[in-house]
């Protein structure tokens, strides 16, 4: 099993805010993470390492890559940006997840916006 969403993180998110201690001090935060968990059959086992890939297209257009090493039957994973970073990526405006055994993808999840970018250079070229 493969799962993955999307949440807006602000300070309520904290764990100042979860154990209902005061934060007078602190400044405002205020981002967008993409959660991702598996959960493999133990027939699998014998398949690990995996890799894990999340693209992430942002606001902006930039579209993200990331590439984890999965040495475990099940877990989760946690892209996250914040503050500063949020603003000048504009936010998480879709993603697409995928686990690998090789270059082999065993299955894969996608959020409901998600397009494949077809690159101009690609054309370009011909």
């Amino acid at each position: 099993m493969l799962s993955s969403f999307t949440e807006f993180v602000d300070n309520e998110y904290t764990a100042a805010a979860q154990l209902g201690i005061e934060s007078a001090g602190m400044h405002e935060i205020f981002g967008q993470q993409v959660v991702v968990t598996w959960s493999l059959p133990h027939r699998m086992h014998k398949s690990l390492p995996l890799t894990l890939q999340l693209w992430v297209y942002h606001g902006c257009g930039r579209v993200e890559k990331l590439t984890y090493d999965i040495s475990q039957l099940s877990g989760y994973r946690v892209y996250c940006i914040k503050d500063d970073e949020y603003e000048e990526n504009q936010g998480i405006v879709s993603y697409r997840v995928a686990l690998l055994n090789g270059d082999k993808e065993i299955i894969s999840r996608r959020h409901h916006l998600w397009m494949d970018v077809i690159s101009v250079d690609e054309f370009s070229d011909a």
